[in-house]
């Protein structure tokens, strides 16, 4: 806001200018100073834990040079502890393609293109392990990829970049969607991330070299927030 000033006149003054008035010069209304961002850092693992509590789907391709090597898709419901996964392999010994259901203590699994489901009580088993690498409590990996982010940087309004640190943490979080690719100290890999305009996730690419040749991971998400439906499989 302005604020002008009067100026005041002694008498003498006054009546030689009688008839004129003098404004002040106008001063400036002080300015507010804009807020910093928040640190690249904070922002990414805000945004995986806002993730991991909300419901979404995801999206996951692994290419290699040599090609496509796996996809997965599926839906996650932290707080009514629905999951599932459809998966393919496209290349190595695990070649094919599967599903796994999970509801509350109970998980179901299926592989290549037969109807049947088995069941699986995961009170009496190692889900991790034993569903492709299905923690119920972090089954995309956010978790995991949270406790292992290395220095980050942001490249864009809503667009980062950094690395991963595998010795902060030796569980398996990657590819994020299928977690079961084991890195250790001496691994390399890089991530890009990327935020809506409400500062949700919605894409990671995860680029490693734990073998003879780079891979890249994308995951994308979508529908944060939304219904999820996951229904028993009928046996």
């Amino acid at each position: 806001m302005t604020v002008r000033r009067r100026l005041v006149l002694l008498a003498p003054v006054a009546a030689l200018l009688a008839g004129c008035t003098t404004s002040a010069p106008e001063t400036p209304a002080p300015s507010t100073p804009e807020a910093s961002p928040p640190p690249a850092g904070s922002t990414v693992l805000t945004a995986l834990d806002q993730l991991r509590t909300s419901t979404y789907r995801y999206l996951l391709t692994v290419d290699s040079a040599a090609g496509p090597r796996f996809e997965a898709s599926g839906a996650h419901d932290p707080a009514r502890q629905l999951f599932t996964r459809k998966y393919q392999a496209f290349t190595g010994a695990d070649a094919g393609s599967g599903q796994v259901i999970t509801i509350g203590d109970d998980a179901w699994t299926r592989v290549g293109k037969t109807t049947t489901w088995s069941q699986v009580p995961l009170a009496l088993f190692d889900a991790k392990s034993f569903l492709l690498g299905v923690d119920s409590y972090d089954p995309v990996g956010l978790l995991g990829l949270s406790k292992v982010i290395g220095a980050v940087t942001r490249t864009g309004p809503a667009t980062f970049t950094g690395t991963v640190d595998p010795t902060r943490d030796d569980g398996r979080f990657l590819p994020l969607g299928a977690p079961g690719l084991d890195l250790t100290g001496s691994d390399t890999a890089t991530w890009t991330a990327e935020l809506d305009t409400a500062g949700r996730l919605t894409s990671v690419v995860v680029t490693a070299n734990p073998g003879p040749g780079p891979i890249t991971m994308t995951t994308t998400f979508a529908g944060q927030g939304e219904p999820v439906t996951i229904t028993k499989p009928q046996i």
